[in-house]
C-alpha cells in the first residue's frame, strides 16, 4: 500500500505543469546566465495555405539585450534598440529601430527578455520531452500568437512558432546550443566601413 501511494505520488509529481513564469525564468538563466550563447538554427516560413514559401539556416549569438544573426547573405546585429543588417547581394546597409513585435519575428527568443510582457502566457499541451507555451498579445497585432517549446531536460527553447493572423506561420529550430565568453560591443556592431561600397539605408 506504502508503495502504491508513493509510485503515485512520483507520478503524479512528473506530470505537474510548471508555471510559466518559472519555465520563462529558467529559460532565460540557461540562454543568458553567463557570457554569450551561440546557437544553429533553421527558420521555415509557410504560408496561410501551409505551403513552404521559404527556408534559411544560420547561427545566432545572444548577448544580454543584444543579438548577432548571420543567415545566407544577411548578417544582422541589434544593440541599443537599433537593428542594423547587410545584404551582400544588394550591398546594402539597414538601420532600423523595429518594434518588439518586428524583433520577435527577427529572433523569436528576444522575448525571454522581457519574460513575456505585453503578452498574454498560457501552457499548451506538452510532449514527454517539451514544455509548450503559447503568447499572445494583448494589443492589437498581425501576430496571432507565439508558441515556444523549451526541454524538459534544460528549459532551452527548442523551437518557436510565430503564427500570424493570416494564417501564415514561421517555424524556428534550435540546435547544438553553445555557451561562450562574452563577446566585445563591437561584435554587435555593423558600419559602412566594413563594406566599402555600400548602399547606406537609415529607417530611423
Amino acid at each position: 500500500m506504502a508503495l502504491g501511494v508513493l509510485l503515485l505520488a512520483t507520478a503524479l509529481g512528473a506530470s505537474a505543469q510548471i508555471k510559466p513564469s518559472e519555465l520563462m525564468q529558467r529559460a532565460e538563466r540557461a540562454l543568458y546566465g553567463v557570457g554569450s550563447s551561440m546557437a544553429d538554427f533553421t527558420s521555415v516560413y509557410y504560408d496561410h495555405k501551409g505551403q513552404e514559401q521559404s527556408s534559411v539556416k544560420g547561427r545566432i549569438t545572444l548577448q544580454g539585450e543584444s543579438f548577432r544573426l548571420e543567415y545566407g547573405a544577411i548578417t544582422a546585429v541589434y544593440a541599443n534598440g537599433t537593428l542594423t543588417y547587410y545584404n551582400a547581394e544588394e550591398a546594402t546597409l539597414t538601420l532600423s529601430q523595429p518594434t518588439q513585435e518586428e524583433l520577435l519575428q527577427i529572433n523569436p527568443l528576444h522575448f525571454l527578455r522581457s519574460r513575456g510582457k505585453g503578452y498574454k502566457v498560457e501552457t499548451l499541451p506538452a510532449s514527454k520531452s517539451t514544455e509548450i507555451l503559447g503568447f499572445t498579445p494583448k494589443t492589437k497585432s498581425e501576430m496571432q500568437q507565439l508558441e515556444v517549446s523549451f526541454l524538459r531536460s534544460s528549459s532551452v527553447p527548442h523551437e518557436a512558432v510565430v503564427i500570424g493572423k493570416d494564417g501564415s506561420r514561421l517555424v524556428v529550430r534550435i540546435a547544438d546550443l553553445k555557451h561562450q565568453s562574452a563577446q566585445p560591443a563591437g561584435y554587435f556592431a555593423l558600419t559602412a566601413k566594413q563594406f566599402p561600397g555600400c548602399e547606406v539605408v537609415d529607417m530611423r
